[in-house]
């Protein structure tokens, strides 16, 4: 599993961030968390304990045009 230098989608990103970010960045925010939980459940897990607190964020720069990823091995 990659390390999420930003920590938790929720409590850090979109708290800190809410008014900056526009809407089209958090639509494409929603759509790669919706993406990362479609492939958990098409290789038959479920995540059993979803929420903002285990959406992982990474801000790096080599990163920059997927930034927002659910952690897909990482099934509780």
């Amino acid at each position: 599993m990659q390390y999420a230098s930003g920590g938790d989608l929720l409590r850090q990103y979109l708290h800190d961030n809410f008014v900056e970010i526009d809407w089209y960045q958090k639509i494409s925010i929603l759509l790669e968390i919706a993406k990362g939980l479609k492939a958990i459940h098409n290789h038959g897990y479920v995540h059993r304990d979803f929420h903002g607190g285990n959406v992982l964020l990474d801000l790096s720069e080599e990163n920059e045009e997927s930034k927002y990823n659910v952690t897909q091995n990482m099934i509780y």
